[in-house]
């Protein structure tokens, strides 16, 4: 025993030290061992930090000017390990839920295999999210990693390279690196969707051609890379998210091309979530502990909240309110205001200046973002000059001055004088924001598909009031031959397109017009109103068209059947988007004998709710039982000599059958029921 310890003495710093102060041996190697254990700590600690410091310097030199260093910090302080999965993320009413059955794994730890791996399978790879969800900021981390000065590859450093594809020169600054050993270079390439060739400029090359010509150019340009990869939003491939992607890149084991590997960023999952605000707010700042509980009920109520990196950042400004946003729309619409008011009260100092600063600021925005979405292939990017944005404030009696204009925080120039969009989803928002409230703008933005902007479709989808029903053919009538009224017949009809409201006409929306509430359930705004006769829906027609100076009418029979069933995405469903009327309507077993709030079920293909029960609807056509005279080409029948007109779609306190799409009755126009309701149409 008396050799081990003497051993452990000449082995062990320090233990001589504690037995000439008298300490006896075994205590002394227990002293000794706990303070080289902590210097082995600090070291390990220092060296680490030392690390960190000397990566983020590095980044912020190499990067400039194409990332902010404020940015990169935050990008980095705040990190959750990007995780990723092989499939696409599909979006569902729960987008939480999108990755649950998918196999995931952390990104950075997978590409750092595939550096270092002795014999190279793949070489081009394409990182695929939507806006928001942390594309840039994996790619600042990976290159961090990378960058490390312990970070080697077989005896020799791997070099990288990062740059953005946001200007017309990024492919130029692509080829400059020629110079260097670009065998053992990894390339980045940021937002593809950025770059601005990738929209057609003439129309002689569909945007899909002048994207997949883009692409080609890309990969000419650096297939000398030992890895290249690039990060672009997922809707530039849509409907082929999981197709692979064919190079024209030769492979060395003549196996065929390369293909371009799609990954997927998966959504933020519970713990991810979790493990973020711990961070945002810390356990040991406990005066934050009322602001994390705000912020953990704002993410429970939030699923679209809950899986965008690019939101949670901004939670802090969410929690100083006392509002539990349940959409992404909301959610947007707050951070957007918060940031106007921050710089009213950055420029003007009287307080009763500021109200009218923010409406200016506001209108500017949306007019900034209608122009650049207008030029966006003319120019081939989504930025505007600063020029071009004191004339749209002069064109609309704005007034604001210059500094005013481009020194906000909404806007950012780059270094060749485009202003841009903080965020590109700011952008998408006030493009929606125009979209809900001018249904020509919707209109066009509608007929590109939502085009390139999945953040506008969505935020119109949480928002918006109308539905685009494109035109078809279909059976109007009793397909199963079982309803009260057995002499309904099927008839082929052809419907137009047109727009129809997405819910019922609510209290609240009445009121507005009519500066009255005739509805027998009252209470709730957004109730669908009642007791309103076919005659009375007129007056309202009248009036909302002389304010509006559009031409809202009410649907015909044969377009409210076509729109319940589906329209040309029709199923065959009995009920308005379901056979379950459980899951879209409100009918006698579940209503309480009582209306509900719209939009509480859920919608049917496109989207429209509640046509199944809640409130039967009036139709513009007069009364026909057999539909013989019906016109096949979808309008209305109407016979002035008849004073019955036509409603559709059951109520709550109907049976099952009383709420199929093929059910119908009928009352006198002047008739006021309180289970008679209606929704809006307009022609395209």
């Amino acid at each position: 025993m008396s050799e081990i310890l003497e051993t452990i003495f000449k082995l062990i710093p320090l233990v001589d030290f504690f037995h000439s102060l008298g300490v006896n041996e075994e205590i002394s190697i227990f002293l000794a061992s706990l303070i080289n254990l902590f210097i082995i700590w600090v070291v390990t600690r220092f060296s680490i930090f030392i690390n960190k410091r000397y990566r983020k310097y590095k980044l912020e030199e190499d990067l400039r000017p194409q990332f902010d260093p404020v940015s990169i910090r935050k990008n980095n302080k705040f990190y959750i390990k990007t995780q990723f999965q092989n499939a696409s993320p599909t979006r569902m009413e729960e987008p939480r839920h999108t990755h649950s059955f998918v196999a995931k794994g952390k990104l950075i730890p997978f590409f750092l295999k595939v550096f270092k791996a002795k014999y190279l399978t793949e070489r081009f790879y394409i990182i695929l999210a939507d806006s928001g969800m942390g594309k840039t900021t994996f790619m600042i981390n990976l290159y961090m990693r990378v960058i490390s000065f312990w970070n080697f590859r077989r005896g020799k450093k791997l070099k990288i390279k990062l740059l953005r594809l946001g200007s017309e020169d990024s492919l130029s600054i692509v080829k400059a690196i020629e110079g260097i050993d670009m065998q053992d270079t990894v390339l980045l390439l940021d937002a593809l969707d950025e770059d601005p060739f990738i929209i057609s400029k003439s129309n002689e090359i569909s945007d899909e051609e002048a994207f997949h010509n883009r692409v080609s150019e890309i990969i000419r340009v650096t297939k000398k890379f030992k890895h290249v990869i690039i990060t672009c939003r997922t809707q530039y491939f849509p409907g082929q998210e999981d197709d692979p992607y064919e190079l024209s890149v030769q492979r060395p084991d003549e196996k065929g091309f390369y293909k371009l590997n799609k990954i997927y960023i998966s959504p933020f999952d519970d713990i991810e979530v979790k493990h973020y605000l711990n961070k945002k707010f810390p356990f040991w700042k406990i005066w934050n502990k009322e602001k994390k509980n705000r912020a953990i009920k704002i993410v429970k109520n939030s699923p679209n909240l809950v899986v965008r990196p690019m939101l949670l950042n901004y939670i802090e400004l969410l929690v100083e309110d006392g509002d539990m946003y349940n959409t992404t729309y909301s959610i947007y619409n707050t951070l957007i205001e918060k940031w106007l008011i921050r710089e009213s009260e950055k420029r003007k100092y009287l307080s009763s200046e500021r109200s009218a600063f923010i409406t200016n600021l506001r209108d500017v925005s949306e007019q900034t973002a209608l122009t650049i979405y207008e030029q966006r292939k003319l120019l081939r990017g989504l930025f505007i000059n600063k020029v071009q944005i004191i004339s749209i404030a002069k064109d609309h009696n704005i007034e604001l001055k210059p500094n005013e204009l481009t020194g906000q925080s909404l806007l950012t120039c780059d270094g060749q004088g485009n202003w841009k969009f903080a965020h590109r989803s700011i952008l998408e928002f006030f493009l929606a924001r125009k979209a809900i409230n001018d249904i020509s703008f919707f209109h066009i933005i509608n007929m590109t598909g939502f085009a390139g902007m999945d953040m506008t479709k969505l935020f119109y989808e949480e928002m918006g009031e109308w539905v685009f029903v494109n035109g078809g053919e279909f059976q109007i009538g009793d397909e199963q031959k079982d309803l009260l009224r057995s002499y309904i017949m099927l008839k082929k009809v052809s419907v137009n397109s047109f727009y129809i409201g997405k819910t019922q006409v609510t209290q609240k929306f009445w009121f507005e017009i009519m500066n009255e509430n005739p509805s027998f359930f009252k209470g709730v705004n957004n109730r669908p109103v009642e007791q309103v006769s076919w005659n009375d829906i007129n007056v309202f027609l009248s009036r909302l068209n002389a304010k509006t100076g559009k031409e809202y009418r009410l649907p015909t029979e044969a377009e409210w059947e076509y729109a319940a069933r589906g329209g040309d995405k029709q199923t065959g469903y009995l009920y308005s988007g379901s056979n379950n009327i459980e899951e879209v309507g409100w009918y006698q077993k579940n209503s309480e004998d009582i209306t509900h709030t719209v939009k509480q079920k859920q919608p049917n293909e496109l989207g429209i709710y509640d046509m199944s029960g809640n409130v039967w609807e009036w139709v513009q056509d007069s009364w026909e039982e057999s539909y013989q005279t019906l016109p096949i080409d979808g309008k209305a029948w109407e016979e002035k000599d008849n004073s019955l007109y036509t409603y559709r779609g059951g109520c709550y306190f109907d049976r099952e059958k009383g709420c199929r799409v093929a059910n119908r009755d009928r009352a006198n126009a002047d008739f006021r029921g309180k289970f008679l309701g209606f929704r809006l149409a307009l022609s395209v």
